[in-house]
């Protein structure tokens, strides 16, 4: 997978949890908004999967707050992900949702066996040729005129918004690790998944015969948090493991220290403890069966 190993999001599960998918969560209500519903009077459930959850949040907060109009499948590739999504499905006491390990790539479902397909950033940060094959995968098990939602991060900064959360990141990474490094006005290296809107439509458009119906949608969000809590971050995420779990303890200590520095000069903190206030743009993709 382009995006770690099982074991890798694993292992840092409750990390993510905490951390990493805080910053994810506006915009798991904006594919909850974005959902048809039924009434309250519908005989049967709204079958709803979703693809890629990691700790479930979009899924669990998709299941409070519609009750028995849907029934959610949570299912992500890592075990110790969907361990933490099962635990908290326990201890909500929902009965209209369960998890289970399975992979984007290849689902273990039938054939149009499900109503809505939504992934919050788990197909979205995924690379070619996995993404394409994962939205197909997506299309296939949902039913006719049933709808495929996701979201991709983009990079639709403006003036308006705080600091470019991840061009920001991008760049103490790159110069942590002595390689040449975006600005944060503009520019990434490519091969990195974040998307433009034309750039989507041209990834979609082999697809388009499928589909009854293609929105993208673009999306804003913020949030907090420390240098330190930065740092950690980028450190100890899943989808850096490969990088970082090759280091010694000391080269790893070091490599650490490299990034706060960067963290430090790019966004102009005082100290570790300063708080940055980030913004982040993503895509928003609504996608009909045809």
């Amino acid at each position: 997978m382009s995006v770690g190993t099982p074991d890798g999001w694993s292992k840092h599960a409750a990390l993510y949890a905490d951390m990493s998918e805080s910053a994810t969560v506006p915009y798991a209500r904006y594919i909850v908004a974005a959902l048809r519903m039924p009434a309250a009077s519908s005989a049967a459930p709204v079958r709803v999967l979703d693809v890629a959850a990691g700790p479930g949040v979009m899924s669990l907060e998709l299941a409070s707050r519609w009750g028995e109009r849907v029934h959610v499948t949570v299912t992500d590739f890592a075990p110790g992900m969907v361990a933490l999504a099962s635990a908290e499905i326990a201890k909500l006491k929902l009965t209209n949702a369960v998890a289970s390990v399975a992979d984007a790539l290849a689902l273990p479902f039938g054939d149009g066996e499900f109503d809505v397909v939504i992934s919050n950033f788990g197909i979205g940060v995924l690379r070619e040729p996995e993404h394409s094959r994962a939205v197909a995968e997506a299309l296939r098990v949902v039913k006719p005129g049933g709808q495929v939602l996701q979201t991709v991060w983009s990079l639709n900064h403006s003036a308006s918004l705080p600091l470019p959360a991840h061009l920001t990141m991008i760049s103490a990474m790159m110069i942590a690790r002595g390689l040449p490094a975006p600005s944060l006005d503009g520019g990434v290296p490519k091969g990195l998944p974040f998307d433009t809107e034309e750039s989507l439509r041209e990834k979609y458009a082999p697809l388009l015969p499928q589909l009854a119906g293609l929105r993208i949608v673009d999306t804003r969000s913020s949030w907090a948090l420390s240098v330190d809590m930065l740092t950690r971050t980028l450190l100890e995420n899943p989808g850096t493991l490969s990088l970082v779990d090759a280091m010694s303890d000391s080269v790893r200590h070091e490599f650490g220290l490299k990034v706060e520095r960067a963290l430090m000069e790019l966004t102009k903190a005082a100290d570790r403890d300063e708080i940055l206030f980030m913004g982040a743009s993503a895509n928003l993709v609504i996608m009909t069966k045809q």
